[in-house]
């Protein structure tokens, strides 16, 4: 089932991401168990740091694995950091989409940390 991600920032600042599939939703975890880049959680519309965690946690969370470094901040810089909004959504297949054409032999183990 394919999962799709939306944010949201709200007035005081906070902002949380979920993560739809199907009818279900839930929190993106942050993963800072994988990279620290910033503690203090998502963010977006910018080239940073909290941009490079939301990066880094949607294509976990989407793979199932750890993404590769060069892959989450090349997905910040073609995406993240490009949002200017308070709230979003990135469809699955938009994200499915990146990585096969970063890797057009499809080979998902070539996007993924042991």
């Amino acid at each position: 089932m394919i999962k799709n991600y939306a944010g949201r920032r709200f007035s005081a600042g906070e902002t949380i991401v979920e993560v739809h599939e199907g009818e279900n939703t839930r929190d993106l975890p942050i993963r800072l168990d994988i990279c620290n880049h910033s503690p203090t959680g998502f963010e977006w519309g910018y080239p940073g740091s909290g941009p490079a965690q939301l990066a880094l946690a949607i294509l976990a969370d989407f793979t199932g694995n750890a993404p590769e470094p060069r892959v989450y901040q090349k997905f910040k810089a073609a995406f993240i950091q490009h949002i200017n909004e308070d709230r979003w959504i990135i469809i699955g297949a938009t994200i499915q989409k990146f990585l096969n054409e970063d890797n057009p032999n499809g080979d998902l183990d070539a996007f993924l940390q042991d």
